[in-house]
């Protein structure tokens, strides 16, 4: 049987608010923690068309980019939105990832299989956009 009683419980609301900020920065400090960790590899790119916004069933917001990396290659690249950021932050990174915007992302390659054809994507962890701040 479980015993209930010995579980601390915020008794104000200055607690609970307090322990609710305690909870978003170790969400923070562990999402940068596991970015930076993901991080093995960069890639520079010149993007060919404006980024594209996608939202799964389960609330992430994927942003798509392709350009062409510094060699001239295409490169198609997508970049998942950490949970604390609200939509205002992504729709101001989105309005910065627009055609001729170069863009430094730093991640990780990965393959995915479609239409029985191996593509390879870029994982950006981190993106910045020419020399601004470097998002998460």
């Amino acid at each position: 049987m479980i015993d209930f009683s010995k579980l601390s419980r915020p008794t104000s609301a200055a607690e609970r608010a307090r322990d609710e900020q305690e909870r978003i920065a170790r969400q923070i400090e562990e999402d940068l923690k596991r970015r930076s960790e993901w991080s093995r590899r960069k890639a520079i790119l010149t993007l060919t068309s404006d980024a594209e916004i996608r939202h799964t069933m389960s609330g992430d917001r994927i942003l798509h980019l392709r350009g062409d990396d510094d060699r001239g290659r295409p490169t198609s690249a997508r970049w998942y939105s950490p949970d604390h950021f609200e939509a205002g932050a992504v729709n101001a990174l989105l309005d910065q990832l627009v055609e001729g915007a170069t863009v430094r992302l730093d991640g990780y390659w990965g393959a995915r299989e479609f239409a029985g054809i191996k593509r390879f994507e870029f994982a950006a962890q981190f993106i910045t956009v020419e020399g601004g701040p470097r998002t998460p």
